[in-house]
């Protein structure tokens, strides 16, 4: 959304993409694919294991508009759901702000349990986040205030995911194009 200018969005982006380094490798079963949004949600990046792809299409993210969160979660299941690899899935929210229908992210957020997608949250100030809504969505997550925060959080999230499953796709949500 519009509100992830600034420091935000430059961790945001940096901690997307060192994360994308860390978990990929050319033809390996682990794929990285990134889901913008504000106003509305579009798929950036599909699920892919080339870093500079991913790395280029994360680099473009700018900020704008309100927080389509229920779109974002809905397009980051479709999107897993298309890979027909068989591997487990999961998204990686990353915000700053509630979202437009808080009815349509928790909706979205079940589908998503519902289709055995693994789902965590980062949520980016804690005087802008409401806990009790990123628990309702998620059972994983973390509140921070500092921005650059969000790397650490980010690679703890996607850590304990491959402890817990030999490969993984992973789709993360946050900014927009």
């Amino acid at each position: 959304s519009g509100s992830m200018w600034g420091e935000k969005i430059a961790e945001a982006k940096k901690a997307l993409i060192d994360n994308a380094a860390n978990l990929v490798s050319p033809g390996g079963p682990v794929e990285v694919g990134v889901v913008a949004f504000g106003t509305n949600a579009e798929v950036i990046c599909p699920l892919s294991s080339d870093i500079d792809q991913i790395r280029a299409k994360v680099d473009a993210l700018s900020p704008y508009g309100s927080t389509a969160m229920g779109d974002a979660i809905q397009a980051a299941k479709d999107l897993l759901g298309q890979s027909g690899s068989g591997v487990p899935g999961e998204i990686v929210l990353v915000s700053d702000g509630m979202p437009n229908s808080a009815d349509d992210a928790l909706i979205a957020a079940r589908e998503a349990a519902d289709a055995n997608i693994r789902f965590s949250s980062l949520g980016i100030g804690s005087g802008d986040i409401d806990e009790s809504f990123l628990k309702d969505i998620s059972p994983r997550y973390f509140i921070i205030d500092d921005a650059a925060q969000i790397g650490d959080k980010i690679a703890l999230l996607t850590q304990s995911s491959q402890a817990s499953t030999a490969q993984s796709n992973i789709t993360w949500l946050g900014g927009k194009k």
